[in-house]
């Protein structure tokens, strides 16, 4: 299954049909952009499983950032935020398929 197709009906509960995006009654899920991403996130909070997710997440961000090195706590809880929540306007899309592997979505060979 593709991690959009997985996403939606999976985490959102959604119908996801591959022949009628977009448009139509289905929701235009896109999974590029901050809505789909804070849809997401909702999911997790309230399934009550957001501070698994920041554990999941963390080695996935200290792999990635070069801030950190030189940051102070503060600090680099402040660049993790803007990382976890795309405060640059980008990287929505990442963000979403990390949730899809958080809920144990593998990648089809």
């Amino acid at each position: 299954m593709k991690w959009k197709k997985f996403l939606a009906e999976k985490v959102l509960g959604e119908c996801w049909d591959e022949d009628k995006r977009p448009g139509g009654d289905l929701p235009n899920r896109t999974f590029d952009r901050r809505n789909d991403m804070m849809d997401l996130y909702e999911v997790i909070k309230k399934s009550e499983k957001w501070d698994n997710f920041l554990v999941f997440l963390w080695p996935i961000y200290l792999d990635k950032s070069k801030y950190l090195l030189n940051a102070n706590t503060r600090t680099a809880r402040m660049i993790f935020v803007a990382w976890l929540f795309c405060l640059g306007n980008k990287d929505y899309e990442s963000r979403c398929i990390t949730v899809a592997k958080f809920f144990k979505w593998e990648e089809e060979k």
